[in-house]
Order: structure tokens, then C-alpha cells, then sequence
């Protein structure tokens, strides 16, 4: 701010802040320092000139990229005032598609234009330089001809001079034919070199914005607008400037997204996992949500828009009493018109409770009740992240993580990851959108899988979640892996069933192979396998990134890989299984004393 404080001072002193009315005050430090170069490379150019023609350019360009347009010749475009520089500007920027990036997102336009003006700078800063040297060469030879000159004339006799100066005419002749004749051949030299300066200077501005251009790109095709806004935001700013430069990272986030492109059975069962309120379903135990102005969006019941009786309650509308209260109002004797008035008065009137369920801003209460019941809640993923995972089924499982958290952006609902593999190896990442949510993404899919497999920890610290958090007790499980994994223990089986019992949680299992396994099958609530995969023969035998891993898979698979199947549970008590490995007498009993009081006289 200092800094465009002297600055605006200098220009108001030579007059030229008018021109500067429709340039972002950000950017008159950067604009007055291309200027000035243009105008001492230019020569006679005045500085107020230079500054009005760059104001004058560079809000032609930004009108131009607002539009997702380029400024053509034919539409009166001049600046930056060298030819060369200027053609190598539009190749860039179509090379780059940067007006598309530009038109969806604005937030692009002020770091744009001040590396443009920040090339102008370099580019006619070199070119003076080069003027300099030129002239400085011309002096030298210049002075050198007229010291030969004197010596010449000094060293000669006046009878051989006549003679002499006939040679020198000739010499002069010849000369003169030589630079003629050289003349036309230094004018493309000139040429060419004004266009390898112009692509030298334009090269740093390629090279960093082909990272940006790739990163919003991949950001875009992933999560839509809301994932290129936060790339776009951060641009030499904090945390989120890194995610410019993870130009293979997000190559690997664009290969991941093709795996599910084509797999909408995947997309459909991870959009209906998790569960909250909503404004029409089956009755469900769900945490109280009432109005308040200014949370966020929710289900509250209101009686605004009476769509339903749910009851009776006492009132003083008309509109909604009994016939019974009516009737006294009707009546003939003086003393119930009375009692019908002193009851309205009271608010005493039996009415009919007729309300409905409407989206509106709310607060969730600790308090649970029964309301209508809805899909697209919060999403706990565990993902099997051992060593028998790598290849395709890494890739699968990353690309399912990837899915989850455009699913919960795109629903306005929260994601958690619990990526687990042996004892004591277990990482948390809370997936969202944010600068340092994309970048924990990242980081996640350059990470290879390795090590054995362990689900105690992973499944405790889902059930802790649910049970402990009010934000995720709508939360459901999804269960990623390759079915190779032992049965946990029977306390963590326990707390699992219990925090499952209590939220209403579904435990949705996907496993990467043909063969579900004994231990999914009794730990999940709905099971699906995508039978195994096929990698081609480059691919057997080497670990890869999550990049080459996914092209491999999407090449090799031709649409056959991942397929989705739903395994038949048989239904069990899930209290057996929380006890499995225990002693099964007392359970026997349990169920024994449980099945001949139900059989009693008395309970039936």
C-alpha cells in the first residue's frame, strides 16, 4: 500500500492519473516501471505518453479476458508497443488457454496482467541495453575510421594523391556497393533477434503459468468451480500457492477422475452414503434442529406452510379447531358462545397440529427426535493402504477417496479419511476444499501404499467419532479394501456395534477383488466386490505413481474394471458378531432367556 501511495503521488505530479481510472491501483507500480522502459527504449517517447498507452493496453486486455477473448490486431490492439513481444503474448495465452481460465475465473486477471507487465519491463529494459551497446559500437568504429583517415592523409605526398584519391574513390565505390549490398541481409538478422528476445522474455511467464493453467484445469475437472476458485485464490498466497507447482499431482487428480468416469453405479452408492434430516422420508431418531437465523442450512419444522395434521394442541385460530370447539361457538345458549370466546382468549382451543417440514437456517441440538429421514450426510472412508494394495487397486482406491470428496463438496456435507495399513500406522485427513484441504489431497495421492494391514485402529476411531462428535453422528462407513485383512478384535467389533446401534450408522463395504472374504462379511452392513483386475504386462512387476497406475488401469480394464456386485449377507444379530472369539454360553443363555419371555402368555 506504501509503495501505491508514492506512486500515485509521482503520477499525480505528471498529470496522468485520468488514464490510470480504470487500472487496479495494485498494478501502478508494476505499469509505471514498464513505461519508463518503454520510453527510454523508444527514445523521444515522454514518460506521460508511455503511462497513458500502457493504462490504455492493459484495460483492453483485461475487457478482452473478462470475455474469455484475446485483443486482436484487427481490434485496434497496440500494446505492448513491440511487435514481437506483442505476437508472442497471444501465442502464449492461446497456447495456455488462458482466456477460458480467465472469463470463469477473474480472480486470475490481476496476477496476469502484472507478470505481463513485468515481461514488458525485462523485454524493453534488454532492448535499451542492447541500443546502448549498438551505439557504443557505432562510436568505436566510427572513431577508428577517423584516426586510419589522418594517418592516411598525413603519410601521403601531394603528387601521389590525385593517383591516390582516384583509388579511394574506387575503394569508396566498392564500399559503398558492400553495404548495399549487406543492407538488406541485416534487416531479417534485426528481425530475428527482436523475435528470439521476445521468446526468451515470454519463457518465464510460460513456464510459470503452464503450472497454474494445469493446476486450475485439473482442479476444475475434478471438483468443478469450487475447487479452480480455491487454486485460483491462492496464488502467491499462503498454503495455496504450493498447489501451482504440484503439476504432476494434479496430471494424477485428471487420470484418477477418468477411472469413475464411466462408473456411475460407484457414484450412486457413494452419493447415498450418510444420512441427516430432510423435508420428506421414513421416520428416523436424528438429532433436533431448530430455527436460527444465520447457521447453517438445516430441516425445521414450521407452520408456515401447513401440509399435514401431526396431532392436536391447544390454540386460538379458528382455521385450525376441532369441530367440537365449533360447535360451541354455533350453539344457541349464551352460556357456550361464552365459554367458546374465553377459551380463544386463553389460547385454549383444541386445535389441529398442522405443520410442516421446511429447509431453513438452523441449529443442530443435542436432543434427538424423530424426523424425516435423508440421504447425503457426512462420510467416514476407511482405505486399505497396505502393501497388497498397490497397482490398480490403489488407484481404484484413491479415485473412491477422490469421488467422496467431490460427492460431500458438491452436497455441502463433511468428509473424513482414515487411511490404515499396520499397527500403529494409521493417517486422518478431513477432506475438503480449503487451500490446506487440496493440499492434504495431494500430498496423499503422490503416497504409495505399503506395509501389512491392521483395521482395529481405523474402525475405533470411527466409532469414537460417531459417538463422541455431534457434527458426524449422521455419518455412515465406507470400508475400502482388498478383502485381505484379519477379523478385529472382539472390544472393537463391540464399540463399533454400539456406536452403529446408537447413530443409526451403515457399515458399507467395497472390496477390490472377486471374493469378499469371511471378516467383511461380518463386519459390514452391505458389501460389494469389483472383481479383480487385469493390469497389462508393462504394469506387473513395478510400483508407479497414482498418475501412471490410473492410464494403465483405464487403458488395460476398457470399461470391464471396476464392476460393481452386491454380496448377499445373511442376517445375523450384530450383537454375535461384536462377540465373536468370546465364550458363547452366556450369549446362548441371553438369547434362550430372551426367546421364552417373548414366547410367554404375558408378553403375548
Amino acid at each position: 500500500p506504501g509503495e501505491a501511495i508514492e506512486v500515485a503521488s509521482a503520477l499525480d505530479d505528471l498529470n496522468v492519473l485520468p488514464p490510470l481510472a480504470g487500472v487496479d491501483r495494485a498494478l501502478w507500480p508494476q505499469l509505471l516501471a514498464a513505461a519508463e522502459a518503454e520510453a527510454a527504449a523508444s527514445g523521444g517517447s515522454s514518460l506521460d505518453g508511455a503511462i497513458a498507452r500502457a493504462a490504455h493496453g492493459l484495460g483492453a486486455w483485461r475487457d478482452a479476458l473478462q470475455r474469455g477473448h484475446v485483443w486482436e490486431e484487427s481490434e485496434g490492439a497496440n500494446w505492448p508497443a513491440a511487435p514481437d513481444l506483442r505476437q508472442e503474448w497471444t501465442r502464449v495465452l492461446r497456447e495456455l488457454d488462458m482466456p477460458r481460465f480467465t472469463r470463469r475465473h477473474p480472480k486470475l486477471l490481476n496476477p496476469l496482467l502484472a507478470n505481463l507487465l513485468e515481461t514488458v519491463e525485462t523485454f524493453e529494459s534488454a532492448r535499451e541495453q542492447q541500443q546502448e551497446e549498438q551505439q557504443q559500437d557505432q562510436q568505436q568504429e566510427q572513431q577508428q575510421e577517423q584516426e586510419q583517415e589522418q594517418e592516411q592523409e598525413e603519410n601521403k605526398d601531394e603528387e601521389e594523391q590525385d593517383g591516390e584519391e582516384g583509388n579511394d574513390s574506387g575503394g569508396d565505390g566498392e564500399e559503398e556497393k558492400q553495404d548495399d549490398a549487406t543492407q538488406p541481409a541485416s534487416e531479417p538478422e534485426a528481425g530475428e533477434d527482436a523475435t528470439q528476445r521476445a521468446a526468451e522474455a515470454m519463457q518465464d511467464f510460460r513456464d510459470k503459468w503452464k503450472g497454474a493453467s494445469d493446476a486450475v484445469r485439473g482442479a476444475e475437472d475434478a471438483f468443478g468451480a469450487g475447487g479452480a476458485d480455491v487454486v485460483t485464490s491462492g496464488l502467491g498466497a499462503g498454503d495455496a500457492s504450493s498447489l501451482w507447482r504440484e503439476t504432476a499431482a494434479w496430471k494424477d487428480v485428471s487420470a484418477l477422475r477418468s477411472l469413475l468416469a464411466k462408473k456411475p453405479e460407484i457414484r450412486e452408492l457413494v452419493r447415498n452414503l450418510g444420512r441427516r434430516s430432510a423435508v420428506k422420508g421414513p421416520l428416523r431418531r436424528l438429532p433436533e434442529e431448530l430455527d436460527r437465523p444465520g447457521r447453517p442450512p438445516g430441516v425445521v419444522r414450521s407452520s408456515a406452510a401447513p401440509a399435514e395434521a401431526n396431532g392436536v394442541r391447544l390454540s386460538g385460530d379458528w382455521d385450525c379447531m376441532l369441530p367440537s370447539e365449533a360447535m360451541l361457538l354455533a350453539s344457541r345458549q349464551p352460556m357456550l358462545r361464552t365459554l367458546h370466546h374465553m377459551r380463544r382468549i386463553e389460547r385454549s382451543l383444541l386445535s389441529y397440529d398442522r405443520n410442516a417440514w421446511l429447509e431453513d437456517e438452523a441449529e443442530v441440538m443435542k436432543r434427538m427426535e424423530m424426523r424425516p429421514f435423508g440421504k447425503t450426510g457426512p462420510l467416514i472412508v476407511c482405505l486399505d493402504t497396505s502393501g497388497s494394495m498397490y497397482g490398480p487397486r490403489e488407484s481404484l482406491g484413491k479415485a473412491l477417496v477422490l469421488e467422496c470428496l467431490r460427492q460431500a463438496h458438491r452436497q455441502q456435507r463433511r468428509c473424513y479419511l482414515y487411511a490404515f495399513s499396520g499397527v500403529g500406522q494409521l493417517q486422518e485427513l478431513e477432506l475438503d476444499l480449503s487451500p490446506q484441504g487440496l493440499q492434504r489431497l495431494l500430498e496423499f495421492i503422490k503416497f504409495s501404499f505399503t506395509g501389512s494391514t491392521s483395521l482395529d485402529e481405523a474402525l475405533q476411531a470411527s466409532a469414537k467419532r460417531l459417538s463422541e462428535e455431534e457434527e458426524w453422528r449422521n455419518a455412515d462407513l465406507m470400508l475400502v479394501t482388498d478383502g485381505e485383512l484379519a477379523m478385529p478384535a472382539a472390544s472393537v467389533m463391540q464399540d463399533v456395534d454400539e456406536a452403529c446401534q446408537e447413530c443409526g450408522a451403515r457399515i458399507v463395504g467395497i472390496v477390490l477383488a472377486d471374493k469378499a472374504g469371511s471378516a467383511m462379511e461380518q463386519i459390514c452392513t452391505e458389501l460389494y466386490t469389483t472383481g479383480d483386475p487385469e493390469p497389462p504386462d508393462h504394469f506387473r512387476g513395478r510400483r508407479g505413481i497414482a498418475g501412471s497406475s490410473a492410464s494403465a488401469v483405464s487403458s488395460s480394464s476398457a470399461g470391464t474394471w471396476p464392476k460393481l456386485h452386491r454380496v448377499q449377507l445373511q442376517k445375523r444379530a450384530r450383537v454375535a458378531v461384536a462377540c465373536a472369539g468370546s465364550d458363547p454360553q452366556p450369549m446362548l443363555a441371553s438369547s434362550r432367556s430372551f426367546l421364552v419371555g417373548a414366547c410367554s402368555p404375558t408378553v403375548l
